[in-house]
């Protein structure tokens, strides 16, 4: 397939990170993808689910979600039930727009929105997502907790955020992570940490609440911030790699209220 000048400088494997190689990363840390969506459509009261891939890059795991899910002769259309499928692609750097000619031999989805913004500040309404993903992106991010806070505002009740946390750089995040889920009430309600058989691979699973209503216990505070703040980060470990910046290498201190 002839493929654009931008197309031929990136990784062939960057370019066709297909929707099903990313349910696979997933299931690597125990965690289903299709099940997970599935059992949201089926909960779901709206006739239209929205789906959320942060971080997008090139647009095409998105758009390849789009097709499988939208065709009713593949048996991924059955997991909508009858619904329509909204499908948003966000990530800072401009490639969904600028490839006009996608990996996939199928013409590109006009029903799938790309957009061009900060996953720490989302373009995006409360509670406007039923289920969301995210593959390797806190890595690359200045306030990691902004972004998890933004995922969180952005979904609907009983909608679910899978952050996939992949290699070294990522699974770096767990011990920072523990400690402020441990630390933040409410957030072990809301956040969990899957990790499989493979120790390069985990996932950081955010549910929301069908219902947003405070419990009547006061043993019970509700998921709205963390109450940590960015204090300062270290250059990165290795000048040679741009994308090693490991989460523990930033440094957090929680907020005296």
């Amino acid at each position: 397939m002839n493929q654009t000048p931008l197309q031929n400088s990136f990784p062939e494997n960057y370019l066709n990170r297909s929707f099903r190689k990313v349910k696979r990363m997933f299931r690597n840390t125990d965690v289903k993808f299709l099940l997970t969506f599935a059992r949201i459509v089926r909960k779901s009261p709206d006739p239209t689910i929205t789906v959320l891939d942060l971080g997008c890059g090139t647009g095409t795991t998105i758009e390849d979600f789009w097709q499988k899910m939208s065709n009713p002769k593949w048996r991924f259309g059955r997991r909508l039930r009858g619904k329509k499928l909204k499908t948003i692609g966000i990530d800072l750097s401009p490639l969904p727009k600028l490839i006009t000619k996608r990996v996939f031999k199928t013409k590109p989805t006009p029903q799938t929105k790309f957009i061009k913004a900060n996953a720490q500040k989302l373009p995006l309404k409360d509670n406007s997502v039923d289920f969301a993903y995210s593959v390797g992106l806190l890595r690359y991010l200045r306030d990691p907790l902004r972004a998890l806070e933004e995922g969180y505002r952005v979904l609907k009740p009983g909608g679910v955020f899978l952050w996939l946390l992949s290699g070294y750089t990522d699974i770096s995040t767990k011990p920072t992570l523990e400690k402020i889920l441990t630390e933040t009430p409410g957030a072990q309600d809301v956040f969990t940490l899957s990790f499989g058989y493979s120790r390069l691979r985990g996932t950081l699973i955010c549910t929301k609440p069908a219902t947003c209503a405070p419990r009547p216990s006061s043993s019970h505070t509700q998921f709205k911030k963390f109450p940590f703040k960015l204090s300062h980060s270290f250059p990165r470990v290795f000048k040679t790699k741009p994308t090693d910046e490991f989460l523990e290498h930033k440094v957090y201190e929680k907020i005296i209220t």
